[in-house]
This record gives C-alpha cells, sequence and structure tokens, in this order.
C-alpha cells in the first residue's frame, strides 16, 4: 500500500521550514518543487505527494541571471534546491518575457528576435548549469515551456499596456512596425520552444515539456477553448492547460503526482 503524504504547497518561506524538517530525516521521501512566474500556479494545490510550489508573479527568464532581480527568484531557488531532500525540479519560466518583456523591446526599438531568443535561452541554460552545480540529490530537472498567450485582437492592446506601462496607442503605433500581430507572437512561443529544447537536450540532457503546440489551432491562434472567461486575464485557462499538463507530467515523474 502507497504511503500517502500531506501536501506541501507553500510560499517559499513555508518551503524553507518543511525543507528544513527533511534534512533531519534519515529517511527522506522525493519531494517534487515547483518554481515558475504566475503561470505555474495552476499546479498549486492539484498535487498528491511532498510538494512544494514557489511562484514569482512576474518573474522572468532574464531575472534568472540577476541576482539582483526585482522578484529575488535566482537567489531563492539556488537556496532552496540546495536542500539535502531528494527532489525532482520543474522550472516553469518564459512567458512573461514572451508576452511583455518583447512589447516594451519592440517599443524601444531594442528588439532583434532572433537575438533576443538566443539571450533568453543562454541565460535559461546558464542558470540550469548552476543549479546543477549547487543543487544537492536532484533526481531530475524538467522544463515545463511557456504557454500560448490567450490575449488575441484588440484585447490584446487593452490588456498589455497595463503590464507594459506604456499607452495602449504607442503599442498600436509599435505594432504596425514589429511582428506583434497573434499569429506573430504565436509563433514567437512555438519558435523559442523549439529552440529551447534542442538546447537543453544538446547541452544539459535536460527534458522540456511543453504544450503550446497542442493548444493552438490550425489557424496558428490559441484555440477558443483556452481563452479564459475574464478577457482581462493574460493566463489562459487553467483547466484545461492544466489537464493536458497532468497527463505529460505524469508519464516522467516516479509517482503520479498531478492529480487536477
Amino acid at each position: 500500500m502507497a504511503t500517502s503524504y500531506p501536501e506541501a504547497s507553500c510560499v517559499p518561506s513555508e518551503c524553507r521550514l518543511s525543507i528544513a524538517k527533511f534534512n533531519q530525516r534519515s529517511n527522506i521521501a522525493m519531494m517534487h518543487m515547483f518554481f515558475g512566474d504566475s503561470h505555474s500556479r495552476q499546479f498549486v494545490g492539484t498535487s498528491w505527494g511532498i510538494f512544494c510550489h514557489y511562484v514569482f508573479s512576474g518573474a522572468t527568464i532574464k531575472g534568472l541571471g540577476n541576482k539582483n532581480s526585482t522578484t529575488g527568484h535566482n537567489e531563492i531557488i539556488i537556496d532552496a534546491v540546495s536542500a539535502r531532500a531528494p527532489k525532482t525540479l520543474f522550472f516553469m519560466f518564459g512567458s512573461v518575457d514572451l508576452d511583455f518583456t518583447y512589447v516594451k523591446m519592440c517599443h524601444s526599438k531594442s528588439i532583434d528576435k532572433e537575438n533576443f531568443i538566443e539571450e533568453r535561452i543562454k541565460i535559461y541554460s546558464e542558470f540550469l548549469q548552476n543549479v546543477i552545480k549547487t543543487g544537492k540529490n536532484i533526481d531530475n530537472i524538467f522544463i515545463l515551456g511557456p504557454q500560448l498567450s490567450p490575449l488575441k485582437g484588440e484585447n490584446f492592446f487593452r490588456q498589455s499596456y497595463k503590464h507594459v506601462e506604456i499607452a495602449e496607442e504607442e503599442i498600436r503605433k509599435t505594432a504596425a512596425l514589429y511582428p506583434l500581430s497573434d499569429h506573430d507572437r504565436s509563433s514567437l512561443v512555438v519558435e523559442f520552444n523549439d529552440k529551447l529544447e534542442v538546447n537543453l537536450k544538446e547541452e544539459l540532457n535536460i527534458r522540456m515539456l511543453r504544450i503550446d503546440k497542442a493548444m493552438m489551432g490550425e489557424d496558428g491562434l490559441i484555440r477558443d477553448e483556452f481563452i479564459p472567461d475574464d478577457i482581462s486575464d493574460h493566463h489562459a485557462r487553467t483547466d484545461k492547460t492544466q489537464a493536458i499538463w497532468r497527463t505529460i507530467i505524469n508519464e516522467h515523474v516516479k509517482i503520479h503526482t498531478i492529480t487536477g
């Protein structure tokens, strides 16, 4: 009969307390640790076993390479993975970079798509190398690729300005000059994930899991079923995305962790 462990979905400070207790035990069970931006919140409270969730709203891949980032997620993650508890790690970053940072860089006329993608992948890769170097008892690492944004058409302009602090009309002008159409932004996510997946496999032998293509319709846009009822929400419908993630993640972990 399988042992049922209490769920430990917690904020970072509580996670540290839980990990400290694990470090005092001799027969430590596998801990599954999620780190990500607000899109990773969909996994909180949907799991069984020993779990820990670190959600950094607004966190970017770029910030993973900056110890002085606003959210401080680099330092917190490195601290967490150094705990003695055996662990499987899941990282879910990139949506903020692709959704809003990209818009801001287009507006500032400092964007080159290829360089943008390459720079983010380099930062992510170097961060993961540091995780591998400093972490203890890491059983496996999985990267969860960024999802497609549900912001489409006019709603993209109405909602984006709230996150990038650029006037809506200015975003419209920028979109007339740079690749910011619905198709362009969806293609950016797919291209980023394609290149990141290759890099992780070749450089670090780390497995990437993704659902971006499963979210995309034949027209190259996010399918309507993933659009949230609240159109101001820049997260796709979590009941739909989490159902896909559950199937994918459960194929690659030692116990079925995501129950939905």
